[in-house]
């Protein structure tokens, strides 16, 4: 279970990191991080990007936990970004970084079945919050995107065609729930690999629709998904479905 100390939101596409009114705070290369009072400082603005959580300045220092040694009450430090595990920490959102900064999210402020998925601000509430439950299979990094209310990214009816709006539905294991993301950004229903979760049109507007559309290479159709990008290069062009 997460506790609410556990519970951070993310303000936007930078900003503070904050639980229980007090915000994260970066105090110098080789320092600890703390959790101050919020006070709307530079060493209070943070950027995450690819897993890694750095100073929103362009500083290249980043949030890491020290030695590998992930145990209960480790503090963490800032250290210079080297692309480690030490510095690979999960933001659960699926986050269009390339084109709007926007993430994934639902048309309603809930988690129901049948919520249709859709564009909006980066906010950190509980219908852009999104986890992977699961790495390997058949050798490539495929999993459902998961919310903490047991409701997953799903392909309505198993309808793998351009255009298909994606919503909220109860996870389920069905092939409509499990995706593959790749190294170019795109994330892909395993079952087409030709498609892409799309941004319709494209409009960056909150509230645009989150759709399937065949892969094109554009700025809509790139993510930056739990846990960062996967590594594995994406398959050939493969014919329409």
């Amino acid at each position: 279970m997460i506790s609410r100390q556990q519970n951070f939101v993310i303000a936007g596409e930078h900003g503070s990191i904050r639980a229980l009114g007090r915000c994260l705070t970066n105090n110098g290369l080789g320092q600890s991080v703390t959790m101050d009072v919020c006070d709307g400082q530079s060493h209070q603005n943070w950027a995450s990007e690819f897993g890694a959580i750095r100073p929103a300045d362009g500083s290249k220092i980043c949030v890491e936990g020290p030695g590998s040694q992930f145990v209960d009450g480790r503090p963490l430090v800032m250290a210079s970004c080297n692309g480690s595990a030490e510095q690979n920490w999960v933001e659960p959102r699926i986050k269009n970084f390339a084109g709007s900064g926007k993430c994934l999210g639902g048309a309603n402020p809930n988690v129901d079945d049948n919520n249709k998925a859709v564009l909006t601000a980066c906010t950190g509430q509980v219908n852009q919050q999104w986890y992977t439950s699961g790495w390997w299979k058949n050798s490539a990094y495929h999993g459902a995107f998961q919310t903490k209310n047991n409701k997953c990214l799903d392909v309505p009816n198993r309808n793998f065609a351009g255009g298909q709006q994606l919503q909220f539905f109860q996870c389920n294991n069905t092939p409509a729930q499990d995706w593959i993301w790749f190294n170019d950004g795109t994330i892909r229903p395993a079952a087409q690999p030709q498609l892409c979760i799309d941004i319709n049109h494209p409009n960056y507007n909150d509230g645009t629709a989150i759709q399937l559309a065949l892969c094109n290479g554009t700025h809509e159709q790139q993510w930056d998904p739990p846990r960062g990008l996967s590594p594995n290069a994406p398959p050939a062009a493969l014919p329409p479905a």
